[in-house]
């Protein structure tokens, strides 16, 4: 699942409105900066004979064969991809900030805690209500429209999560809208006796690439009692 990507809320109407539904949920841009073939193009033109280097080679080969679609050649795809945004975030040159502000220093008398990301860690939101689902949600959009999102359940994360709770405190922190991502988490914890705290897209800092950034420090917790559980690397 490519961080992907819940560009998975499928409406009911017209593409137009279809279009405009990806904004409430975790996507993953395109980064601006690719490594494009041509970038090696005149390492390999000095060379009469085919010459192998190692991983360089194995990434030409992915990005100028897009028709060969194995399974190692989709890895090296998004490897090169989560490579490109570990730099990008990696580069980012002043303290993150977010929609909700740091407060008081956070107490050090607090249980361990863990951070769980919510689209493909918890859950995966199908693009169509036509795939295979373990539920089916009703999602309200702020300006009152309405859509279906056919979601299925990481196995067994229900009954992990209360076993968790005995000992962590548990937060979801996803980039995802939370118009779309309470009523998951609801159906989730659905006595809301499980999940502590709840963090969504506007608690997250966006770079310039159009990436979002979970900054652990708005949770107010101390850094070295967090634990993050996420599919995404760079985030």
């Amino acid at each position: 699942m490519k961080e992907s990507t819940v560009t998975n809320i499928t409406p009911s109407t017209t593409s137009k409105e279809k279009s405009s539904l990806a904004k409430f949920c975790t996507q993953l841009p395109a980064p601006k900066a690719i490594l494009t073939v041509s970038s090696y193009s005149n390492l390999f033109a000095t060379h009469h004979q085919p010459i192998n280097h190692y991983y360089v080679s194995t990434l030409i080969e992915a990005f100028s064969d897009r028709s060969n679609n194995t399974s190692f050649m989709q890895l090296t795809r998004n490897h090169l991809m989560t490579l490109q945004l570990l730099n990008i975030t990696k580069n980012v040159d002043r303290p993150l900030s977010s929609g909700r502000p740091i407060s008081e220093p956070p107490s050090q008398n607090v249980r361990n805690t863990l951070v769980f990301d919510l689209d493909e860690t918890l859950i995966h939101c199908n693009e169509s209500i036509e795939v295979p689902h373990d539920v089916l949600l009703n999602i309200t959009f702020p300006n009152g429209d309405s859509t279906k999102a056919g979601v299925n359940v990481r196995p067994h994360a229900q009954e992990t999560l209360k076993e968790l709770a005995e000992m962590f405190d548990l937060v979801i922190f996803t980039a995802s809208h939370e118009c779309y991502a309470n009523v998951v988490i609801d159906y989730l914890d659905p006595k809301g006796t499980l999940i502590k705290g709840r963090y969504f897209r506007d608690s997250c800092f966006r770079t310039p690439e159009g990436l979002y950034i979970k900054d652990l420090r708005v949770l107010n917790r101390p850094l070295d009692k967090l634990i993050l559980i996420d599919n995404v690397r760079f985030i």
